[in-house]
């Protein structure tokens, strides 16, 4: 008999089942729900949520420092009279659009606000004290249509 070379068709199959296993695992591993573009898609939501967040904390910082102001120009003056929508839209700019029900209402108690900027859509919902400390109840980010929550925020 002559000495063959060469592999065998059990040896090619094998080899063709293990790198179809190992194929699968990859392509579960960047496109499943826990894979690379879930969690990309995820921390892009949870920037554009921390961005805002941030944007509007900076915000209502500014109206406390307004409050102070008039306060010791006016003893009468409100927390109420100063945090207002109107007020945070001032405060946030030009680049930041406020959706509130009531444009004039006070922040005072509990808000449900979506603010914009650009293409991107966050709904902020929190609470405000009388001391104007603020509590964040529920950070959402609007995507493909449907806000959805984000967390660790």
């Amino acid at each position: 008999m002559k000495n063959q070379k060469g592999i065998t068709l059990v040896a090619l199959v094998i080899t063709i089942i293990v790198l179809l296993i190992l194929a699968g695992v990859s392509i579960s591993l960047v496109v499943g729900q826990n894979g690379v573009l879930g969690k990309a898609t995820n921390s892009v939501m949870a920037q554009k949520a921390a961005a805002t967040k941030e944007a509007v904390s900076l915000a209502i910082n500014a109206l406390e420092t307004e409050y102070f102001t008039q306060w010791t120009g006016n003893q009468a003056t409100t927390r109420a009279s100063v945090y207002t929508v109107t007020n945070l839209s001032t405060e946030l700019g030009t680049s930041y659009t406020v959706d509130a029900k009531d444009s004039k209402a006070s922040l005072m108690g509990a808000n449900e606000l979506t603010i914009t900027k650009g293409t991107d859509e966050v709904r902020l919902t929190f609470t405000i004290d009388n001391t104007g400390k603020i509590t964040w109840t529920k950070v959402e980010v609007k995507d493909n249509g449907n806000f959805k929550v984000v967390s660790n925020v």
